[in-house]
């Protein structure tokens, strides 16, 4: 009868660690995520400068030309 009741709670623990371990992988994930995520929005944000910045030398361009 002891032992099971060890065995019992052993189990139980088991449960709380398995859920410890569920949170603490979540987290690591979301840090993988917002990590991913934000290295993914500064290569978005830098492309969108570089397109801008091409867009307004273009305009600036054409702008010239038709002063000219």
């Amino acid at each position: 009868g002891r032992m099971a009741g060890m065995n019992g709670d052993r189990k139980g623990k088991k449960d709380d660690n398995g859920i410890g371990t569920a949170i603490d992988f979540m987290l690591s994930n979301a840090k993988l995520v917002l990590g991913v995520g934000g290295a993914a929005m500064l290569g978005i944000a830098t492309l969108a400068v570089k397109r801008v910045s091409e867009m307004i030398s273009v305009c600036h361009c054409s702008v010239y030309l038709t002063h000219v």
